[in-house]
């Protein structure tokens, strides 16, 4: 049997034996619960960071734009 036939029978097998769901206990739930809020917390935080980022350097765009040119 080649190789490639080899995998494609040990994908089959696992394919066709799926685990069972694992139960989770009420302390891994609130675990993963907490960790999701402090992903979420920290993109919220991320976000609102590039938004004062971007308000600034529209600022400064502007600032550059309405200053008078000095001509030679």
């Amino acid at each position: 049997m080649g190789i490639v036939q080899e995998k494609q029978n040990n994908h089959q097998q696992r394919k066709a034996t799926k685990p069972q769901a694992a139960e989770l206990s009420e302390q891994a739930i609130r675990n993963l619960v907490g960790f999701f809020d402090v992903l979420i917390q920290m993109d919220f935080a991320q976000k609102h960071k590039q938004k004062q980022r971007n308000e600034r350097n529209d600022e400064d765009d502007n600032d550059i734009q309405n200053t008078p040119s000095v001509a030679a």
